[in-house]
């Protein structure tokens, strides 16, 4: 499936608003396995990113720090890794389209991370790919063997726990990874089911509004906190995702926020 998104920059960046987003995650859903949007269920997100958009996925160290976690690469050629058993870096040749996801996220415990970082990927993969065109004709073992680096986005650590708060995008960059952000949200916790199980623990405690708005009383904290930790356990992500989207989707919102969701 591929989306003609028509408002670009020059250099081919994406020109979108959080609701055209919504509705390309949506797109691809529905195109992916419809049922995903009808109840609130985890999305098989690795299913979409190896089966469905034909990306492969691979593990490595790609930094000793675990900074980068995760990186998608738009052509063929070398990619510069970290090799943990020996100390040091080394080049691996990797084919474009290939997805490498950084070891830190594998363990038990990161798996929310997990899978909030394979839908930052696809979204690298759907809305950026175009701006990473090269010539195919010209892309072949040789590119490889004479150390050609492959176009690839590396994806910061920091980018994602930045992600939360307000923040000026200035670049490019910054831009990319918003919207790489912003659309793994949507795919991992599809907006219309989202709301659905949100309304859902709404209407359990009583609550007949379609939002809460914090600061009203001291309690409305605690179950913003209590509301996010149900939202991660039925979506699979991590509690502070579940805490995002909620803010999002103005189901939660500050005493001075603004209302409008564009």
């Amino acid at each position: 499936m591929y989306i003609d998104i028509s408002r670009r920059k020059d250099n081919g960046l994406p020109l979108l608003y959080k609701n055209d987003i919504e509705q390309i995650s949506k797109l691809y859903l529905e195109d992916f396995n419809s049922k995903i949007l009808e109840e609130p269920v985890p999305t098989p997100i690795e299913e979409f990113l190896e089966n469905y958009l034909g990306l492969d996925p691979d593990y490595a160290d790609i930094t000793p720090d675990g900074s980068v976690l995760g990186l998608t690469t738009f052509d063929s050629g070398n990619l510069t890794v970290y090799d943990l058993e020996n100390n040091r870096y080394r080049d691996i040749s990797v084919e474009r389209g290939t997805v490498i996801i950084d070891n830190t996220l594998v363990s038990g415990d990161q798996e929310g991370r997990f899978r909030f970082t394979c839908g930052h990927e696809c979204g690298h993969w759907i809305l950026h790919r175009d701006m990473f065109k090269s010539d195919e004709n010209q892309l072949n073992i040789f590119d490889m063997l004479n150390n050609k680096e492959a176009k690839s986005i590396k994806c910061l650590k920091r980018n994602f726990e930045k992600y939360s708060s307000k923040r000026t995008l200035e670049t490019d960059n910054d831009w990319m990874e918003w919207q790489a952000n912003f659309i793994s949200s949507c795919f991992v916790m599809p907006k219309d089911t989202f709301i659905m199980a949100s309304l859902n623990i709404f209407r359990k405690v009583g609550i007949y509004t379609d939002y809460i708005v914090l600061g009203q009383d001291f309690d409305t904290y605690e179950f913003a906190d209590d509301m996010s930790r149900r939202l991660s356990k039925i979506f699979n992500v991590s509690i502070q995702a579940a805490s995002i989207r909620l803010r999002q989707l103005k189901l939660i919102r500050e005493e001075t926020a603004q209302l409008g969701y564009y």
